[in-house]
């Protein structure tokens, strides 16, 4: 069941005259093309179906996507109750902020010497990114644990980085970077005794968002 939130599709409908208006080149302030594909594709809807149930043409469609071309009010309603979306989701403005690093500290890890700052804005759910040093010899631990994420990676930006599962352990240089799921359960260490390291991880979606 859908509650229309009518104050985003006036904004839209003063997008729309903005825009018939506007200096070619500028930027537009509303970018749905992306949204509306992306829900497509998150649901394995091909252009020709969503296209089809929307009575719109499959050319007019990729230019939508491609935000060649502008929807009306009624197509946007229209292709929303087709993708089962909120018309706020496709319309919302992407909140833009700065971090500083050292602004969200998350303190020590498991083990000691181990320092964790937060990049990403805490209203964002699609990611978290962090960043990590380590002290020389610093260890998150024996026990190996997961974080509940469908993603993580590891990207080591100085020293080495020794990333330990239950079957092996696999070693990251600076420059190196390593995928894997995020229920996989893991731990890290600094392997070198002599020299710190820093690294960044970047999780998706973000934990507890």
């Amino acid at each position: 069941m859908f509650f229309w939130d009518c104050s985003c599709l006036r904004d839209w409908e003063g997008y729309l005259t903005t825009r018939s208006t506007a200096v070619e080149g500028t930027r537009a302030s509303f970018v749905i093309g992306p949204r509306l594909k992306a829900a497509r594709l998150g649901q394995g809807l091909t252009l020709q179906q969503v296209a089809d149930a929307a009575a719109i043409t499959k050319g007019y469609l990729s230019r939508l996507e491609r935000d060649s071309v502008s929807p009306t009010v009624a197509t946007l309603m229209v292709l929303c109750r087709t993708l089962d979306i909120e018309p706020s989701t496709v319309l919302a403005e992407e909140a833009v902020e700065v971090i500083t690093k050292g602004e969200i500290m998350l303190g020590p890890t498991q083990g000691e010497g181990i320092r964790h700052n937060i990049l990403t804005p805490t209203a964002t759910k699609t990611v978290s990114v962090s960043h990590s040093e380590l002290e020389p010899g610093a260890s998150a631990g024996d026990e190996l644990y997961p974080m509940f994420c469908e993603t993580q990676t590891a990207y080591v930006l100085r020293g080495r980085i020794e990333i330990l599962f239950s079957n092996r352990a696999v070693t990251l240089n600076t420059g190196q970077a390593i995928t894997f799921p995020g229920r996989e359960p893991h731990s890290y260490r600094n392997p070198d005794d002599n020299q710190s390291a820093e690294m960044i991880w970047v999780l998706a979606p973000a934990l507890g968002r």
